[in-house]
């Protein structure tokens, strides 16, 4: 179903083409790994050869270049995150928008992950990550903190800008545990 007016519905369909959207828990459909990949560019009109393509190189990216047959809802919780990396490797988007995208990723991987937000990057694409790991909010370009505390409403910002400057905020406790990871 629609609502609004044709020209809108056509803004959002190209918005929702520049947005890539990874979240805390990945879900996975009944298929293959590389089924779970292929499946959503084919809806988009990709050939089967392009997507499988894309596809395998997306999971050579993450490591799991040999889990391509594999029945994706037996992987472990880690193997899961991965595969959604890369599903979102696939998708061509100018912005990704990532709920705590390393949960269950081991040291290793999270490396990787650095590796592909920093491509990402590089292509002139935004990465939004909510997190709460320290040792990944220390490496980021820009931050805005509403903390556990979130204000006396909640979700108050309590703090924009460089993670050096972050670890100054006396009204962030973000701020006060990032002062001793830097």
């Amino acid at each position: 179903l629609f609502f609004g007016s044709p020209t809108r519905n056509a803004d959002a369909v190209q918005l929702r083409r520049r947005v890539g959207l990874l979240l805390q828990t990945p879900y996975l459909f009944h298929d293959t790994v590389l089924g779970n990949i292929t499946w959503g560019l084919k809806l988009r009109g990709m050939s089967r050869r392009k997507s499988e393509e894309l596809a395998r190189d997306a999971l050579l990216q993450v490591g799991l270049e040999g889990f391509a047959d594999r029945y994706a809802r037996s992987l472990s919780g880690g193997e899961s995150q991965r595969l959604k990396i890369a599903s979102e490797l696939t998708n061509q988007s100018n912005i990704y928008i990532m709920d705590e995208p390393t949960t269950g990723l081991h040291m290793s991987d999270i490396d990787n992950f650095y590796r592909i937000i920093r491509t990402f990057v590089a292509q002139n694409n935004t990465v939004i990550i909510i997190e709460h790991n320290l040792d990944i909010i220390k490496h980021a370009d820009w931050i805005i903190d509403m903390g556990p505390e979130g204000g006396k409403d909640g979700g108050e910002v309590l703090f924009q800008g460089v993670p050096e400057d972050l670890i100054q905020c006396n009204d962030s406790y973000t701020g006060k545990y990032l002062k001793r990871l830097i």
